[in-house]
C-alpha cells in the first residue's frame, strides 16, 4: 500500500472513532438529562432506568457516569427511608450492573459496586 492510502484509512479509522465517541456522549448526556426529567416529575422508577443508561454510555474520563450513580445513591437511599425495599433493590441493581457492564481491563465504578452489594 502507498503512503496516500494508508493515510487515507487512517483518517476514515479515525473519524469512525470520533463519531463512535461523540454518539456514546451525546446518548449518555442525553439519558442523564431525561433522568433528572423524570426524577423531577416525580416518576422516580423511570428515572432510575434512565441513569442506569447513562452509566452504561461510559468513557474514560467523563465525569457523567459518576453523577449518574450519585442520583441512584439517592434514589436508593430515599426508597430505603420511605420503606419501598423493592425500588431500593431495583436502584442499587441498576447501579452495580451499570459499572460491571463496562468492565475491560479495568473496574470503573469500583466504589459504586462496592456500596451497591452491600
Amino acid at each position: 500500500m502507498s503512503r496516500s492510502s494508508l493515510r487515507s484509512w487512517g483518517l476514515a479509522l479515525g473519524l469512525c472513532v470520533a463519531v463512535l465517541f461523540v454518539k456514546v456522549a451525546w446518548t449518555g448526556q442525553s439519558e442523564f438529562t431525561e433522568g433528572q426529567a423524570l426524577e423531577a416529575a416525580g416518576a422516580e422508577h423511570e428515572a432510575v432506568v434512565r441513569y442506569g443508561r447513562a452509566i452504561h454510555m461510559y468513557l474514560p474520563g467523563s465525569p457523567l457516569p459518576a453523577r449518574a450513580a450519585e442520583r441512584l445513591v439517592a434514589l436508593a437511599q430515599a426508597a430505603e427511608k420511605r420503606g419501598a425495599a423493592r425500588e431500593a433493590r431495583f436502584a442499587w441493581e441498576e447501579l452495580r450492573s451499570g459499572f460491571l457492564s463496562v468492565r475491560s481491563f479495568y473496574q470503573p465504578g469500583g466504589r459504586y459496586i462496592a456500596q451497591a452489594e452491600q
